[in-house]
Protein backbone atom coordinates (compact mmCIF):
# COMPACT_ATOMS: atom_id res chain seq x y z
CA UNK A 1 0.00 0.00 0.00
CA UNK A 2 1.22 3.63 -1.03
CA UNK A 3 1.69 5.38 1.81
CA UNK A 4 -0.36 8.46 0.75
CA UNK A 5 -3.47 6.28 0.40
CA UNK A 6 -3.14 4.85 3.49
CA UNK A 7 -2.53 8.14 5.26
CA UNK A 8 -5.90 9.49 3.65
CA UNK A 9 -7.90 6.29 4.70
CA UNK A 10 -6.34 7.03 8.65
CA UNK A 11 -7.63 10.48 8.27
CA UNK A 12 -10.70 9.08 6.86
CA UNK A 13 -11.06 6.92 9.98
CA UNK A 14 -10.19 9.22 12.64
CA UNK A 15 -12.64 12.31 10.66
CA UNK A 16 -9.29 14.17 10.19
CA UNK A 17 -9.23 14.72 6.34
CA UNK A 18 -9.76 18.48 6.35
CA UNK A 19 -6.19 18.90 8.31
CA UNK A 20 -3.64 20.78 6.72
CA UNK A 21 0.01 19.89 7.05
CA UNK A 22 2.95 21.39 8.90
CA UNK A 23 6.75 21.80 8.29
CA UNK A 24 8.56 19.51 11.19
CA UNK A 25 10.03 20.48 13.40
CA UNK A 26 8.29 23.72 13.89
CA UNK A 27 9.92 27.01 14.19
CA UNK A 28 11.59 27.75 17.21
CA UNK A 29 9.54 29.30 20.19
CA UNK A 30 6.11 28.19 18.78
CA UNK A 31 3.18 29.55 21.02
CA UNK A 32 0.79 26.23 20.80
CA UNK A 33 -2.52 27.01 23.10
CA UNK A 34 -4.45 24.27 25.15
CA UNK A 35 -7.99 23.41 23.29
CA UNK A 36 -10.09 23.44 25.43
CA UNK A 37 -13.22 23.66 23.54
CA UNK A 38 -12.74 20.50 21.95
CA UNK A 39 -13.81 16.65 23.83
CA UNK A 40 -10.84 15.11 25.63
CA UNK A 41 -9.37 12.54 23.82
CA UNK A 42 -9.66 8.62 24.95
CA UNK A 43 -6.17 7.56 25.28
CA UNK A 44 -6.47 4.01 24.11
CA UNK A 45 -7.84 6.06 20.88
CA UNK A 46 -4.53 7.96 20.97
CA UNK A 47 -2.82 5.43 21.70
CA UNK A 48 -4.19 3.15 18.41
CA UNK A 49 -3.66 6.69 16.07
CA UNK A 50 -0.10 6.71 16.93
CA UNK A 51 0.62 3.43 16.60
CA UNK A 52 -0.94 3.36 12.80
CA UNK A 53 1.76 5.96 11.82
Amino acid sequence: MHQQKYIGELLEKIEMESCNPLSNPSETNTQIDECTDEEKVDPTVFRQIVGSL
